[in-house]
């Protein structure tokens, strides 16, 4: 299972060797951490994609059922 930030940036466009997203929770503050291993030259492309994803999750949240993993269903 990938993530579509995952999918997107590596498996559809070969933009990046790698590409994750982490959160750091606080109890009134956090942050949305965005890696990824790119070349410079695709760089601009890859933080374009990944606030398109940040939006996208706003907008339509992640299905619960995707959060087991497929093994666990």
């Amino acid at each position: 299972m990938s993530s579509r930030l995952f999918q997107e940036v590596r498996e559809k466009k070969g933009l990046a060797y790698s590409v994750y997203a982490y959160i750091i929770a606080h109890a009134d503050s956090g942050a949305l951490v965005v890696y990824s291993g790119t070349e410079q030259k695709h760089c601009n492309e890859v933080i374009d994609i990944a606030l398109t994803e940040m939006k996208r999750l706003k907008q339509e949240p992640v299905p619960q059922a995707s959060w087991i993993p497929p093994a666990s269903r």
